[in-house]
């Protein structure tokens, strides 16, 4: 035997033995006694100390503040993410409104003229203006629209809004 086939010998064995003694289970389990939380845990704190001051209280530098009060009324990035917290809401109370029925008003008018040489104008080529005639179409009513949640797809979006 060369030396490869004797190292691969001795090297096999031991990596399985090594890998085998890597997969053995926890000694003991921890009791429900272990894990409690000790009961002086919080003993130093007081509840005063987690009560957030205001910048009147922690500051006492009355320009100091009036200049906080000036630079949080302005800030541009407060202002977007209230127009965030806005849009929101709308999209909310839109996805809301989406499994009821909705019903809408419609007025519409239009006018349509053909080209005299197109291929929608070639039924009237024998006008003798240079365009064919206008055809007008008016309409007024209401329509109504329900779609059915039978796949939760509406309830889904509402959900995530």
């Amino acid at each position: 035997m060369t030396l490869i086939h004797k190292n691969k010998a001795i090297l096999l064995p031991a990596i399985l033995l090594l890998w085998l003694s890597a997969c053995s289970a926890q000694d003991k389990a921890l009791t429900s006694a272990e894990m409690k939380v000790p009961a002086d845990f919080n003993a130093g704190q007081s509840k005063t100390e987690h009560t957030p001051l205001t910048i009147d209280q922690f500051f006492t530098d009355k320009v100091l503040t009036a200049l906080i009060d000036t630079v949080l009324q302005n800030n541009a990035d407060i202002k977007i993410v209230l127009q965030k917290v806005e849009a929101a809401k709308a999209s909310l109370m839109l996805h809301r409104g989406a499994l009821m029925p909705s019903l809408d008003a419609t007025v519409t008018t239009g006018a349509m003229q053909y080209g005299r040489y197109t291929v929608d104008g070639s039924g009237v080529a024998e006008s003798s203006e240079i365009s064919g005639p206008s055809f007008y179409d008016h309409f007024a009513g209401l329509s109504s629209s329900w779609e059915a949640d039978l796949w939760g797809k509406l309830k889904n979006r509402k959900r995530a809004a």
